[in-house]
């Protein structure tokens, strides 16, 4: 209903490849939407370090955060690898 909403305000104003671009650099969260660009990056970090590392953290009992970051650093730069080839 306000997904709805929102869907047929997005599609009206005719910035379907804005959308989808914004889709693409930041995901799906719908929160996103409403955080103004110079921070999106910053709120997308937050979402990393206190869902990412922190329930990892929490469900394992891992002290060693910083081995963790630098093995969710290393997939993450794998991932990326792979996309571009």
């Amino acid at each position: 209903t306000q997904l709805l909403t929102q869907a047929k305000q997005f599609l009206d104003a005719g910035n379907l490849d804005e959308m989808f671009r914004e889709y693409v650099e930041y995901g799906g969260m719908p929160p996103i939407q409403q955080v103004a660009q110079e921070d999106k990056y910053s709120y997308l970090g937050d979402i990393y370090n206190t869902i990412l590392l922190k329930d990892i953290i929490t469900r394992h009992n891992n002290r060693n955060t910083d081995m963790l970051n630098r093995i969710l650093d290393y997939n993450e730069e794998l991932r990326t690898n792979s996309e571009k080839a």
